[in-house]
């Protein structure tokens, strides 16, 4: 799949937006450097999480007519989701982002690990036994991920709207609790992408960041979280999945 971006040393130069977007491959990092039809050499950096992002991917690849594929997508997105909550929860305790990456690197591909660190983090900052996701669900994932099941559209709608609804619940509480936190992973993620263009103190080129609407989007407001299932959610997605997206 590929994003679009804008080039904005076109808007600088000619005083209005270039509409002709560029074509991006979605990459892991958020890192995206470009060349417009002006010839701009840009680097752009997508704010949305991971999980945002991989959320999206399971809904377009069920539009697209990949009901496993997006199950595969979903799942990632929710261990990813785990990984932002702990960064938040850690960063509540005042633990710095140097000693997670290197404790996370002891359980970085251990997901049940990671599941039970994110559970009694959030006992620890919340005061009070976390959710957990559907059983029926879980194996349901298990069965599609590591048998090889091949799933049905309307199952696949039930599990994407079972972890869509799981993630808005602990996001609106993390709103309520740990929002400077949540806001200060976003700004630890663009400080860490600007290592890569910064030579003896000083950055070598000019970044651009961008931000779009996701399904699951962290600057929407506890109203969104509320008022959308999985099947308004993709309705939705439909309609501006062109203005973001491409194939």
């Amino acid at each position: 799949m590929k994003i679009f971006i804008n080039c904005m040393k076109c808007l600088e130069q000619f005083g209005v937006p270039n509409i002709n977007f560029i074509e991006a491959e979605i990459c892991d990092d958020g890192i995206y450097k470009t060349t417009c039809n002006h010839g701009h050499e840009t680097v752009t950096f997508l704010q949305q999480d991971k999980f945002e992002v991989l959320f999206d991917m399971g809904a377009m690849a069920l539009i697209d007519g990949y009901p496993r594929e997006a199950v595969s997508s979903f799942a990632a997105s929710l261990e990813r989701f785990y990984e932002f909550c702990i960064k938040v929860f850690l960063l509540k305790r005042k633990i710095s982002m140097n000693k997670f990456i290197d404790t996370w690197k002891l359980v970085s591909n251990q997901s049940e690990r990671q599941l039970g660190a994110f559970y009694f983090l959030y006992l620890d900052i919340l005061d009070k036994i976390p959710k957990s996701i559907d059983k029926k669900q879980i194996e349901f994932r298990n069965k599609v991920i590591h048998k090889g099941y091949i799933p049905k559209y309307d199952e696949v709608i039930k599990y994407a709207d079972c972890v869509l609804k799981y993630m808005y619940d602990i996001l609106k509480e993390l709103r309520c609790f740990c929002h400077e936190e949540m806001q200060q992973i976003t700004l630890n993620e663009l400080t860490n992408m600007n290592k890569e263009f910064i030579k003896d103190g000083q950055i070598t080129t000019k970044i651009s960041t961008m931000c779009i609407a996701t399904i699951i989007n962290l600057a929407a407001s506890d109203e969104c979280f509320a008022k959308k299932s999985f099947t308004e959610a993709i309705e939705d997605m439909k309609e501006y999945y062109l203005k973001f997206y491409s194939k």
